[in-house]
C-alpha cells in the first residue's frame, strides 16, 4: 500500500474529527460570548476577533511549512493548538473573570482552522498521482460535511452556559488527530531516513566501482 494512500485514510478521518468540534465553537461562539456578560450586538463583534488574528498566524504558518518545508511540525503544531482552546474553554469557564474566558474563545478561533489547510498541502504531496490526489479532495471535502453535521450537536443548549460536556467531548476529539498527525510525521521521517540511507549506499557501490 502507498504512503499516498495510507495518508489520504489519515487525512479523510482528520478532517472528520478536526472539523466537528471547530463547527460547532464556529456556531456558538457569539451565544458564548455573550455568556460572559456582554451585549448582543458586542458578543458578535467580539466573536470575531479571533477570525481576523487569524490571518496573520495563518500566514506565519503557512510561509515556515512552505519555506522550510516542515509541514508536519506546523501542522501537529496548530493542531495541538487547536487542542489546548478547547482546554482553556473548559478550564476558564469555572472562573468568574470575563478576561481569561473571552482568551479561550479567541485562541480557539486563531488556532481553529488553518491547520486543516496545511495538512490538505501535506497530504496532496504525499498523492503518487493526479488520479490519486482528485480522490483525495473529494474525500476531503466529504469528510468535511460530514463533520458538519454531528458537529452541530456537541455544544448543546441544555450544556450552556458553561459547556462543560461539549468541551470535555471536544478534547476527547481533537486529541485524536493530534495522534494521528503524529503518527505520520514519526512515519515520514523513517521512509525519509530508509531513503537516505539506500541514496548514501548506491554512491558508495558506484564509488567503489
Amino acid at each position: 500500500m502507498g504512503s499516498g494512500v495510507i495518508f489520504l485514510r489519515l487525512e479523510t478521518v482528520y478532517k472528520l474529527c478536526n472539523n466537528g468540534p471547530l463547527r460547532a465553537f464556529d456556531a456558538y461562539s457569539p451565544s458564548i460570548t455573550r455568556g460572559f456578560g456582554f451585549a448582543a450586538l458586542s458578543s458578535n463583534a467580539l466573536a470575531a476577533v479571533g477570525l481576523f488574528f487569524q490571518i496573520p498566524v495563518s500566514f506565519a504558518f503557512s510561509w515556515v511549512s512552505d519555506r522550510y518545508n516542515r509541514r508536519g511540525e506546523t501542522v501537529i503544531g496548530g493542531l495541538s493548538m487547536h487542542l489546548v482552546g478547547y482546554i482553556f474553554n473548559r478550564i476558564f469557564k469555572e472562573m468568574h473573570l470575563r478576561g481569561p474566558r473571552y482568551f479561550g474563545v479567541v485562541w480557539t478561533q486563531i488556532f481553529g482552522a488553518f491547520s486543516s489547510g496545511l495538512n490538505i498541502a501535506w497530504v496532496s504531496l504525499a498523492c503518487t498521482d493526479s488520479g490519486e490526489r482528485a480522490l483525495a479532495m473529494a474525500m476531503i471535502i466529504m469528510a468535511a460535511n460530514i463533520a458538519g453535521i454531528y458537529g452541530a450537536h456537541i455544544l448543546r443548549a441544555d450544556d450552556a452556559p458553561r459547556h462543560r460536556r461539549g468541551f470535555g467531548i471536544d478534547i476527547a476529539i481533537i486529541a485524536f488527530p493530534v495522534a494521528l498527525a503524529s503518527f505520520r510525521y514519526i512515519d515520514d521521517l523513517r521512509h525519509r531516513r530508509r531513503n537516505s540511507g539506500q541514496l548514501t549506499f548506491e554512491y558508495s557501490s558506484d564509488d567503489i566501482k
